[in-house]
């Protein structure tokens, strides 16, 4: 049979077919009776447990391809950030950018800007004189810590700065922000002082009692005019009112 096999003619070739076609039925009539002999209900229960897993496994995997699945361990992360969040949100309230700044007092009702540091490190300025400009790197006015405002105390020709008359105000006189939320957050004089260029300002800036509080910045002293400067800063310090 082998060497029959092995030669390529026609009758060859019709030997070798018919050989083959034999081989598989016989092993199909083995396949019959091996399952008929050994198929039983646990056998078949078996089988239907593995389609079954084999079905969850797919179900699952294509969850996760198309993004319907979450993950348990980002999920528990999703849900800390927003606990945290409520946390934060209870411990101090939303607080809008500050727009008008309101001293009933002094007769100061004026818009404010945003201002950064200039190139030089210094706090910069509102560029018209009746406005003010608040020191946008440090807190909005209501937030905890040292919010700043500054304003000019006269401007050129003669015109008067937002800020003129800020060393008449005095302890427990009241300041007022208005914030983009429409909000009044109202403020009380704690005390004022002046600085010269070489004194330590970080009170001015700074604060670590957790309250909020507003510091208003003007110039004060002597104008140098080889400087173009005054002598010495004004400082008003304002706690927010509970």
């Amino acid at each position: 049979m082998e060497e029959v096999l092995l030669e390529p003619s026609v009758q060859g070739t019709e030997i070798k077919t018919k050989s083959r076609t034999r081989n598989r039925s016989a092993l199909r009539s083995k396949r019959k009776r091996f399952l008929k002999k050994h198929a039983t209900p646990h056998t078949a229960f078996k089988i239907g447990y593995g389609l079954a897993a084999l079905l969850l496994f797919q179900f699952t995997f294509l969850q996760f391809a198309l993004g319907l699945y979450e993950p348990p361990t980002v999920r528990a992360a999703a849900s800390h950030a927003i606990v945290q969040n409520r946390v934060w949100a209870e411990v101090e309230p939303e607080v809008g950018l500050p727009t008008r700044l309101m001293i009933p007092s002094v007769r100061v009702n004026a818009m404010v800007r945003y201002v950064g540091l200039t190139p030089d490190g210094y706090m910069g300025v509102p560029k018209l004189p009746r406005d003010a400009a608040w020191y946008m790197l440090g807190p909005k006015p209501g937030e905890r810590g040292s919010a700043v405002i500054a304003g000019h105390v006269n401007w050129w020709y003669g015109a008067t700065g937002v800020f003129q008359h800020l060393k008449k105000l005095k302890a427990g006189d009241t300041i007022v922000v208005q914030d983009s939320l429409g909000e009044d957050i109202s403020f009380v004089v704690r005390k004022t002082r002046e600085y010269h260029p070489e004194d330590d300002a970080t009170d001015v800036f700074y604060s670590f009692d957790g309250k909020a509080h507003l510091n208003l910045v003007t110039c004060a002293g002597v104008w140098d005019r080889l400087t173009g400067a005054y002598s010495k800063r004004l400082v008003v310090f304002a706690d927010k009112m509970e």
